[in-house]
């Protein structure tokens, strides 16, 4: 059967389920990138202490809201 239409057939169906499953798992591999970047981004911005304030800015934002209105109540 070497040669034949159904053995042709067969091996580019192989070769093209291949090239998708690559495609698939390069695509994958990207959004794994760009879910670390993110993650990354809202530690160092929301939860990471930050040295001049000494505290994470979460912390800091809500002790400020909460200073600001027993200021104006």
């Amino acid at each position: 059967m070497r040669g034949s239409t159904i053995a042709n057939s067969s091996t580019l169906e192989v070769n093209r389920l291949k090239r998708e499953n690559k495609e698939l798992a390069e695509l994958i591999g990207y959004l794994t990138l760009i879910e670390e970047i993110y993650q990354t981004i809202y530690y160092y911005n929301n939860q990471r202490t930050h040295t001049s304030i000494k505290m994470a800015p979460v912390s800091f934002r809500y002790i400020y809201e909460e200073r600001l209105l027993r200021q104006t109540v």
